[in-house]
C-alpha cells in the first residue's frame, strides 16, 4: 500500500485529486477486496492517504 501511495505523491496528486477508482484497481492486484467490503474498504484507504499525504507535505 505505502508503495502505492509513493506513486501517487510523486505525481504530485493530493488527496483530493487522487483517482480512487485506479488506486482500488492498483490495490485489488496485490490483494483480494471482497466486493461486499469495496466501500469501506475506499473509504478507509482515501483516509490513509490523506494521512499519508499530511506526513509527507510537513
Amino acid at each position: 500500500m505505502e508503495e502505492e501511495f509513493e506513486k501517487i505523491s510523486a505525481e504530485g496528486k493530493t488527496p483530493e485529486n487522487i483517482n480512487s477508482e485506479e488506486l482500488i484497481q492498483n490495490l485489488s492486484k496485490i490483494n483480494v477486496i471482497p466486493e461486499e467490503s469495496l466501500d469501506k474498504f475506499k473509504a478507509s484507504i482515501l483516509k490513509e492517504y490523506e494521512i499519508y499525504w499530511q506526513e509527507k507535505k510537513a
